[in-house]
């Protein structure tokens, strides 16, 4: 399954993509707060800090 086809509005989870969030999931895998960094794109290299139940 992609990302993209578990993503929706509805969803207890905050799901973050490289521009930031993208929309709502029913599970997470971060169970405390932690640092993304983007691995391609214009963004390459930047950094998030996000939430804990976040994917």
């Amino acid at each position: 399954m992609k990302l993209s086809e578990a993503v929706d509005k509805n969803g207890a989870y905050d799901v973050y993509g490289a521009s930031g969030l993208i929309g709502k999931i029913d599970f997470f895998h971060q169970g405390e707060p932690y640092v993304a960094i983007v691995k391609d794109g214009v963004g390459i290299g930047r950094t998030m800090l996000l939430k804990k139940t976040s994917l």
